[in-house]
């Protein structure tokens, strides 16, 4: 991705239970094999790291309002997106 983006900002990564509390089924934990990151690439829009992503890698992949970053992971195939209000 970052030879076709551009270089990542990985904001997350591999996660605890306890840091993670909230969603015990994340991709992100230590546990379920650290299967996911929130990334930024400066400059890029979201939409377009998605699309890579669905692309190149499949998986899940989505992002949250107010949240400058892209989740993606290698789980099933899922996309969304979490707005304000």
């Amino acid at each position: 991705m970052s030879r076709a983006l551009g270089p990542i900002e990985i904001t997350s990564s591999c996660r605890t239970r306890k840091a993670n509390r909230s969603v015990s089924k994340s991709y992100h934990l230590y546990n379920r094999g650290c299967k996911a990151a929130d990334v930024v690439i400066k400059g890029v829009e979201r939409k377009t790291i998605l699309a890579w992503w669905a692309k190149n890698m499949g998986g899940g992949r989505g992002y949250y309002c107010g949240r400058r970053f892209v989740h993606v992971d290698v789980g099933p195939k899922r996309t969304w997106r979490w707005y304000c209000g």
